[in-house]
């Protein structure tokens, strides 16, 4: 049967609200902290605390409206405060059953929590985790408070960015918008500090391509700033020439005037279950191709 959910006069349920709130914030659970308290976790003696505040879990938000607290014992225990949903509850007029505070425990470490896929099945149960800590007969010890935070402010202003981007047609390039420049080719087999012909910062990525052996390789940076140097990094899996799998992460560092003051990677080949890593300094850089929008 097709059912309407954003139409007039009918329901609009709370799985589906659930689903869209979910999907709009990619899956993350966390805590509203610019709402009363941000339920902050507080603790004195065996008695734990949340206080007012907001959390999303799974795209279903809750509220603490004053705050609770719960008696953590005395046993020496590993616990873990939580907050458990069991979609397999029922609430009814009267009382809400779905979703409580609970502290799980364990007395040989901290329990892993239950994580069913609750947005998809619209069944099961859902853990998030509030704070994490040991029980013994003096009271809390190894308090850790393990609350995450959703910052809607980031978040709208990333959606900005992006509508803006799109009114002004900065986020649109056409293959024939993306220019390759060369920056940089080995003449021989000249390992000195290479100088680069241009710029790097002014490129969307930069493909180097560098030599290891007879194996020739090729692996694409994106630009971090580091002091007023730029730094370069990249992990890469791929395979060379020989179908191995090869684990890479390479580092460049490019100073003000354009040299390429630093410069190597760990790499590692996989044969079977083995793994072989090895770590080269000063690698010989073959060519360094630009890529820019224009």
């Amino acid at each position: 049967m097709l059912k309407g959910e954003v139409f007039g006069r009918q329901l609009f349920e709370n799985q589906i609200f659930a689903l869209f709130i979910n999907t709009f914030l990619n899956g993350n659970n966390g805590v509203c902290d610019n709402y009363l308290n941000g339920m902050a976790v507080t603790y004195s003696g065996s008695n734990i605390t949340v206080d007012s505040g907001a959390v999303c879990i799974q795209g279903r938000f809750l509220e603490e409206d004053t705050s609770t607290t719960l008696d953590a014992g005395t046993n020496n225990l590993y616990c873990k405060l939580i907050i458990e949903i069991d979609l397999d509850k029922v609430n009814t007029e009267d009382s809400f059953n779905q979703a409580y505070y609970k502290i799980v425990s364990d007395s040989t470490g901290y329990p892993e929590l239950t994580q069913t896929d609750i947005v998809g099945t619209n069944s099961g149960v859902y853990q998030y985790e509030f704070a994490r800590f040991r029980t013994t007969v003096s009271g809390i010890t190894d308090f850790q408070d393990m609350r995450t935070f959703l910052d809607f402010d980031s978040i709208y202003d990333e959606i900005r960015r992006h509508i803006e981007d799109i009114d002004d047609g900065s986020i649109f390039a056409l293959k024939s918008q993306i220019q390759a420049n060369i920056l940089y080719t080995n003449p021989g087999d000249s390992r000195e500090n290479p100088v680069l012909n241009d710029d790097i910062t002014k490129y969307k990525r930069v493909d180097i391509q560098y030599s290891d052996g007879t194996v020739k390789n090729a692996i694409s940076f994106y630009d971090v700033k580091v002091g007023d140097q730029l730094q370069l990094d990249i992990w890469a899996a791929v395979r060379d020439q020989t179908h191995q799998l090869r684990y890479a992460f390479a580092t460049m560092i490019v100073d003000t005037e354009r040299t390429i003051v630093y410069r190597d990677y760990l790499a590692g080949f996989v044969t079977g279950s083995e793994v072989t890593y090895w770590s080269v300094k000063d690698v010989k850089i073959d060519m360094i191709i630009g890529y820019k929008e224009y």
